[in-house]
């Protein structure tokens, strides 16, 4: 005899009509392919909050944490900077630290992991005007503490105008101490008038508290050091090893650009690219890329813009670790759009077995945009539109927020509000994300299929309770998750959803819920967010997000 407790465990799932006139709605404009997690606003304006990186779970709460910079800030005097320690699960503030007056505290950070070992990560910022010993502009660089906030490292400039911090990043366990290792730019370009030298770049060792490496500049005005990045060990010697712009070191009669892949190990040059046209400012970005060859060497990833004329798009080029070849060269968009200004890995994105890349085009109108690529092929993927305000500058991998097991992309908008912003993304290149909440251990979960018009996508749905009632609700996608408490988030839009669907699980807490998707092509490119409410006695559970994407 059937249960009358509970509906029939068939589901009652309209044909979704309502769709199409939702997408009429809406224009059927895709939204960004990519779930934002995460708008961390600047606090002060004109404090230009937009540098980020990922320092690990600082507050145990079992979520990454993040590092933001506001070097503009003039809470503590003009140009001052301050550098924010924010919560990775809702973006909270967790500990702030601001520079002296005139110092630009936060123009660059890092995560150099947990440099004291007590237990919490720590937290590396560059302030790049800031004096040092008697020597004005040299600039800093800095480690505190995330667990009290003091000062633990600190290294300088050695001449004044240096702009030491202008750019940090890790570079891999390069002295085998069990942490990981910085490298800090110094373009010396802090006075082209009275003093504008070559440039150099420092390996440092924020555990041994020293610098392993000085790598130098060859030319007056180079700005080497511009732009630097770990890269993975190039030459495979079990040393990760570097990257390193000077985008203004002349070549073709113009300040072309140049770009050194430099050893870990020993400093030697690896490989030595060179813009392919003048005034190109070819190496203002450089970053590793992964494989994108399938080779087993780690590639590299460059960008070249025209800073001067602002008449062409700028570019990407791959490159490859083995032999120093280029793979391909990834054009931008539209003039004057800065892309190639900010580059970066994104991991095998599309699950082709080879990496994929991201390349930032902040200037380019109307709102600033990203655009990840295919490693393998060069094909556009996926595409992130800003809000404006300079949007996708200083991006970074910061780390997993969200508990799925995917690093997140942060995206810098250094306008955006007066004070500055910035974006976390999700790069799960799968149909869900986030996770569930429950007073239980295991949390409802939902998978889906692709959902095509005039097909059926499935929603399977593991409530890891047997006969528990299911609601499914769709809604578009909202501009940020709810956090509901600390560990519980809507990823619905609560004031536009619909109910897809009602049900019961099985006797294994399991449920297939069909979703017919209407033949409409104005469904095509459609983005909608959908999550299951469950009823579990008196209190009510919540499955992870889903993202319903139609294709044709």
């Amino acid at each position: 005899m059937q249960d009358q407790a509970f509906p029939s465990r068939r589901p009652r799932v309209p044909q979704l009509a309502a769709l199409a006139v939702l997408a009429a709605a809406l224009g059927a404009a895709p939204a960004s392919a990519q779930l934002r997690l995460l708008r961390i606003q600047g606090t002060v304006p004109g404090g230009s909050a937009f540098v980020s990186a990922g320092v690990g779970d600082v507050d145990g709460d079992g979520i990454a944490d993040l590092a933001i910079g506001a070097p503009s800030d003039r809470t503590n005097g003009g140009y001052a900077g301050r550098l924010e320690l924010r919560s990775g699960r809702d973006g909270r503030v967790l500990r702030s630290w601001f520079g002296a007056p005139g110092a630009s505290l936060g123009w660059s950070v890092a995560g150099p992991g947990d440099v004291d070992r007590d237990g919490v990560p720590d937290v590396a910022a560059g302030s790049v005007t800031a004096n040092y010993q008697g020597r004005e502009r040299a600039g800093t660089v800095t480690v505190f503490s995330g667990r009290t906030g003091a000062v633990l490292r600190l290294w300088g400039g050695t001449s004044s105008d240096d702009w030491l911090g202008s750019t940090l990043d890790l570079a891999g366990d390069l002295d085998l101490d069990g942490a990981p290792d910085l490298i800090a730019g110094a373009p010396q370009n802090g006075n082209p008038v009275g003093s504008y030298e070559a440039g150099y770049a420092l390996l440092i060792s924020p555990r041994q508290d020293r610098v392993l490496r000085r790598l130098a500049g060859s030319n007056s005005g180079d700005e080497f050091g511009n732009a630097v990045a770990g890269c993975g060990d190039v030459d495979m010697d079990g040393i990760d090893d570097v990257i390193v712009g000077a985008p203004l070191e002349t070549f073709l009669g113009d300040r072309g650009g140049c770009v050194r892949v430099f050893s870990g190990r020993t400093g030697a040059v690896l490989h030595l690219f060179t813009g392919r046209r003048g005034s190109d400012h070819f190496g203002i970005g450089v970053s590793g890329a992964g494989d994108v060859n399938g080779d087993g060497y780690a590639d590299l990833l460059t960008g070249g813009i025209d800073m001067i004329y602002a008449n062409r798009s700028g570019e990407a080029c791959l490159y490859s670790g083995r032999d120093g070849s280029l793979i391909r060269v990834i054009p931008g968009v539209a003039n004057g759009s800065m892309f190639g200004r900010w580059v970066g890995p994104v991991g095998d994105f599309d699950g082709d077995g080879a990496d994929d890349i991201w390349v930032g085009a902040p200037m380019e109108m109307p709102t600033g945009y990203v655009r990840i690529y295919s490693g393998r092929t060069g094909a556009l993927l996926s595409e992130i539109a800003g809000n404006g305000g300079g949007f996708g500058a200083y991006g970074r991998s910061v780390g997993d927020l969200d508990g799925d097991g995917w690093a997140e992309l942060a995206f810098g908008a250094p306008m955006e509000g007066g004070a500055g912003a910035v974006h976390v993304f999700s790069t799960r290149p799968v149909s869900t994300y986030g996770l569930g909440c429950s007073t239980r251990r295991q949390k409802p979960e939902l998978e889906l299929s692709v959902a095509r018009v005039g097909g059926t996508c499935n929603v399977d749905l593991d409530a890891r309770r047997p006969r528990q009632p299911v609601s499914l609700l769709l809604s578009p996608i909202p501009d940020l998750p709810l956090p509901l408490d600390a560990e519980c988030a809507l990823y619905i839009d609560p004031a536009q959803s619909f109910l897809v669907a009602s049900t019961v699980t099985g006797q294994r807490g399991e449920v297939r819920i069909p979703i017919r998707v209407p033949l409409d092509p104005r469904l095509v490119g459609l983005e909608l967010a959908l999550q299951a409410l469950l009823q579990d006695n008196a209190r009510f559970e919540l499955s992870n997000g889903g993202l319903l994407e139609i294709r044709g």
